[in-house]
């Protein structure tokens, strides 16, 4: 994974850069570039000091959330804690690993083929700590029963709407229309 890493490096400047202040955050900015933040020689380095505070943290997304499209999950998350979730990790029958979707758009999160089935959300959000991160759904989790929502079987047609739907990257809100060019791949295929 290191060589792949340093490889996208390559093709994408400051992706290794980006991954490791994503995966470990540090200390605010020293005093001194602080004063210096409105001096458009070191603007952008009080940015990018501020930036490093921020992590990635993964959070259960409730079962009610369950027919919902991905864009309109993270709308509301942005527009109501200022935090942004980027990825979604759809774990199937309590296996210990689930597929993993960056930014998946107009993708609904999908209910269970059968009742025999179970699904698990999880959603990747940064945020400076992880309180904030588990606090986005707490309530909606305290009130989730597992058992509380019927799902029934898909017929061919609900098929064909969520695949056709996973292709689809606009979100019905327009203030919160992200494009990126490849919104599918996984970590290492993002740039």
């Amino acid at each position: 994974m290191k060589l792949s890493l340093l490889a996208k490096s390559c093709l994408c400047p400051g992706l290794v850069v980006l991954i490791t202040n994503l995966i470990k955050s540090s200390m605010d900015p020293d005093e001194e570039l602080e004063k210096k933040k409105d001096d458009p020689n070191f603007a952008w380095l009080f940015d990018y000091w501020s930036g490093k505070q921020y992590e990635i943290y993964k959070v259960h997304i409730p079962n009610q959330c369950a027919d919902q499209k991905f864009c309109d999950i993270a709308s509301n998350i942005y527009k109501d804690n200022g935090l942004l979730l980027f990825a979604l990790e759809i774990v199937v029958n309590d296996r210990q690993n689930g597929d993993i979707l960056l930014n998946p758009g107009n993708y609904k999160l999908p209910r269970p083929f059968s009742k025999n089935n179970r699904y698990k959300y999880y959603g990747y959000i940064i945020a400076d700590d992880e309180e904030s991160a588990l606090e986005v759904f707490r309530q909606d989790l305290e009130n989730d029963d597992e058992t509380s929502k019927e799902f029934e079987s898909f017929d061919s047609n609900d098929k064909a709407i969520i695949g056709d739907d996973f292709h689809k990257f606009e979100c019905e809100d327009e203030d919160f229309n992200i494009e990126m060019d490849n919104m599918e791949g996984d970590l290492m295929n993002m740039c």
